[in-house]
């Protein structure tokens, strides 16, 4: 399976327009709802919170958005919907969810905020203050 960043011209457009069609459906879901204004249960990890939204998060990508995902997996894997379909069996869906949840390109699009929700600065401004001679 293909990263994000390695699919470029009509390919990418298309599967653009899936993504974007998918994350509108997506946050409107009752997966988002869920987690929606949700803060961290007191002593739970961050990285058990995110792990759990991202397992609820792709549950519900092959169970309730099954039709606006696929077109996804086939279009990176740079194969007609129809013969995605035809090779699919719980095996490739299971190592290709896998491998699309180690893209960083694509959880950002979907994971950036419950992520940012989680990290927390270092607190020295000077990181990024230094002047610099021109």
């Amino acid at each position: 399976m293909r990263k994000l960043k390695d699919i470029t011209g009509p390919e990418a457009m298309r599967l653009t327009s899936h993504l974007i069609m998918l994350g509108y459906v997506v946050m409107r879901g009752k997966t988002m709802r869920k987690y929606a204004g949700r803060k961290i249960p007191k002593g739970m990890d961050p990285d058990d919170y995110n792990q759990q939204f991202a397992v609820d998060f792709f549950n519900a990508l092959l169970d309730e958005y099954q039709d606006d995902f696929t077109p996804i997996l086939a279009e990176i894997e740079g194969v007609p919907l129809a013969d995605y379909l035809a090779s699919a069996n719980p095996d490739k869906i299971m190592a290709d969810v896998d491998e699309l949840m180690k893209d960083s390109d694509f959880t950002s699009l979907f994971f950036a905020s419950e992520q940012s929700r989680t990290r927390t600065s270092s607190g020295s401004a000077s990181e990024n203050t230094e002047a610099q001679t021109i």
